[in-house]
């Protein structure tokens, strides 16, 4: 089936993920954080499959994907184990998914992500925090819905805002901004699992934070 035989919105899942639909306009959609399909004749949803590590749905009688590829790029594929450098449909224009903090006090107040049990972490649109200064504690709050679920939490410090350059600094929920930080950039990525402590679904890392 063509994509660009897709005419009628179809689906939003939970404002986890935005895909919009100009395909032939010459210039290559983007998949940020809300998902919305349009296609002809469907009127389902895309759904968490843990066996594939994706978000599946049936248009026609093609399957699509949407999951993170080897790079932790989100693509929209109707394939698995695509790529965001070709082959796939549409991708994200930067590794993983945005997660703010949700209070303005600079990473001093909290960051939250929720586990929502369908394999993923709801996003929360956002710009990055305000400058943090040496001593001040980073801290994520993560909120699972499913007992015994959790999360592992991997610290970043990069020269670079795009966190391409980076190293690990910590593992815990929480950091405190040490001197070697000062005039670098921080961030943290959020990975939920499940009771046994195996990755469920998807991580996501948070805006940066400037280190005064």
């Amino acid at each position: 089936m063509r994509i660009t035989a897709l005419i009628a919105a179809v689906l939003a899942l939970a404002g986890c993920f935005v895909y919009d639909n100009p395909f032939d306009t010459g210039i290559p959609p983007t998949a940020t954080l809300q998902i919305v399909v349009t296609a002809a004749g469907y009127d389902g949803t895309y759904e968490w499959n843990s066996m594939d590590s994706a978000y599946e749905a049936i248009v026609g009688s093609t399957m699509y994907y949407v999951y993170l590829d080897a790079d932790c790029y989100w693509i929209l594929a109707n394939g698995l184990n695509q790529s965001h450098t070709g082959g796939c449909i549409a991708s994200s224009v930067s590794q993983y998914g945005a997660l703010p903090a949700t209070t303005l006090s600079g990473w001093s107040g909290v960051i939250s992500a929720v586990d929502d049990t369908a394999g993923g972490v709801c996003l929360q649109p956002g710009s990055p925090d305000s400058p943090v200064t040496v001593g001040s504690t980073l801290k994520v709050v993560f909120v699972a819905s499913e007992t015994g679920n959790g999360a592992t939490y991997k610290w970043l410090r990069s020269i670079d805002y795009a966190g391409l350059i980076a190293v690990t600094v910590g593992t815990d929920s929480t950091y405190t901004v040490q001197s070697s930080d000062v005039s670098r950039w921080m961030r943290v990525i959020v990975t939920p699992t499940d009771s046994t402590g195996k990755r469920k679904g998807t991580p996501v890392v948070s805006q940066p934070v400037w280190v005064l």
